[in-house]
């Protein structure tokens, strides 16, 4: 990858999970890590790997970068906000971070990332801001202090203080989406999503609710049944 036309900045702060806590927010901070295409070491998700519902990890999700400048921005402004607790990988200092955007390549020490796309807050953040005013940090209302996931192109060993590089010669060079292929995925499999969601709905179980909808349907067609023709039953 080229180095021309890139801005430094600073790793101020690497993130993972706590081994002593069954929680994955807040992270605890790290001197260094290795880092893989899918991840950070030692660093573990709540949510499945799973473009359509979010949530943090697989290769599109590798790694979650966020601005300590931002940061810094939030907390002058009152917010109870502290590293690591957004849940973010790596903190870094010193960057125009209206710039990363999906596309962008980031070179961390030893590492190569490519920004996928910013990442939407959830109600776990809430306590990070005033009134629980996490949309402070919405891409879609503050697109400015966002945080951002990223694929890892180059595996290596990050430690503080390594070099940052922002590639702004890469700026929008790639489109991500929601592409099932690239997560290896059979988009022909999809189709029970319909039926059986993966996570939790008004307090039922995905099976459960799966099963309500089959029963339901089941319930339709027999009472549409009754007013058909005889040869048609």
């Amino acid at each position: 990858s080229s180095v021309s036309g890139s801005c430094a900045g600073i790793l101020q702060g690497i993130f993972t999970t706590a081994s002593s806590s069954k929680e994955t927010v807040p992270k605890a901070e790290r001197e260094s890590v290795a880092v893989s295409v899918l991840g950070l070491e030692g660093d573990r998700q709540e949510c499945a790997v799973d473009e359509d519902w979010g949530g943090h990890g697989g290769p599109l999700k590798a790694v979650c970068c966020w601005s300590a400048d931002v940061m810094v921005e939030l907390q002058r402004e009152g917010h109870p906000v502290l590293p690591g607790f957004c849940g973010e990988n790596f903190l870094l200092g010193g960057l125009d971070w209206e710039q990363v955007v999906p596309g962008l390549r980031l070179e961390v020490g030893a590492v190569l990332l490519e920004v996928t796309q910013h990442v939407r807050p959830c109600h776990k953040q809430a306590s990070n801001f005033l009134h629980g005013q996490y949309s402070e940090i919405s891409p879609v209302k503050r697109p400015r202090r966002s945080r951002v996931y990223c694929a890892v192109l180059v595996p290596g060993k990050v430690s503080l203080g390594d070099a940052v590089k922002l590639h702004v010669n890469t700026r929008g060079a790639k489109a991500y989406a929601v592409d099932p292929c690239v997560l290896g995925r059979s988009p022909r499999l999809d189709w029970w999503r319909l039926v059986l969601p993966s996570r939790p709905f008004l307090g039922l179980s995905g099976l459960a609710l799966g099963h309500f909808l089959v029963l339901g349907l089941g319930l339709l067609l027999g009472r549409l049944s009754v007013g058909w023709p005889r040869q048609w039953r």
